[in-house]
């Protein structure tokens, strides 16, 4: 029971702090994601670019979903029941030459894209990587 408190005041500390209890931090180097454009209107489809990434595993994911949406490992249980708006693997990167599939169209609002990474753990957890927003407009 104290083990289950202790938990809950801690991850509300990490909310707090704008962190979550699944990811502290960006786990990457200088792997980096790129939308273009950064900002577009309603209809628009945005090209995702992956700059400096590592050859990435066959789980390895590169996302969207609205901002502000938790950090947690796409691949968990918990994870499975955040709302994707947009994905690719991350593999496809080095198929296309670092674009993905174009993402969109999307409604007004701020998104994040977010790389999903295994490589840096011996868990098979996933961690995001690297992340980067843009915004739809009327």
């Amino acid at each position: 029971m104290h083990r289950k408190i202790a938990f809950a005041i801690a991850a509300g500390i990490y909310a707090l702090c704008g962190m979550s209890a699944g990811f502290a931090k960006d786990v990457g180097g200088d792997e980096k994601v790129v939308v273009q454009p950064a900002q577009g209107k309603v209809g628009t489809r945005f090209n995702v670019l992956c700059k400096n990434f590592p050859e990435p595993s066959s789980k390895d994911l590169v996302y969207i979903v609205a901002a502000g949406t938790p950090d947690v490992d796409p691949m968990s249980a918990e994870g499975q029941q955040e709302k994707i708006l947009w994905k690719d693997y991350a593999v496809n990167c080095f198929h296309t030459g670092r674009f993905l599939f174009p993402a969109g169209p999307f409604a007004p609002g701020t998104y994040e894209v977010r790389f999903v990474t295994t490589l840096y753990n011996n868990d098979q957890r996933g961690e995001i990587a690297t992340r980067t927003t843009f915004t739809v407009t009327r």
